[in-house]
């Protein structure tokens, strides 16, 4: 837990995914100043392009970050006779069982 006053680290993958973004917008600047310029790449072609590659490289950037550990999380727990992960009990949880097992 973290204690009062204070937050918890912004996970890996958000800071990636924002840094991402950035760049992409660099990138997209670079192509507009010195390759789209010109006639050679058509309207569509570019408004495509300045629409879709931000999201494809931030959404790379955040799928292939690494997870950032949270201590303060407790991982799932297998419930005894259950087949299921259940995430850690908070009030009145009914145990499902598979049929035939008791």
């Amino acid at each position: 837990m973290t204690t009062p006053g204070t937050r918890p680290p912004v996970e890996t993958k958000t800071k990636a995914a924002t840094g991402a973004t950035f760049v992409a917008g660099l990138a997209l600047w670079v192509l507009q100043k010195y390759v789209f310029k010109t006639e050679a790449v058509p309207d569509v072609l570019s408004s495509w392009i300045y629409a879709v590659a931000p999201a494809v490289i931030a959404f790379g950037a955040g799928y292939w970050a690494h997870h950032t550990y949270r201590p303060d999380l407790q991982p799932p727990q297998q419930q005894p006779g259950a087949d299921v992960f259940l995430p850690p009990a908070t009030g009145d949880v009914k145990i499902i069982t598979p049929p035939g097992q008791t």
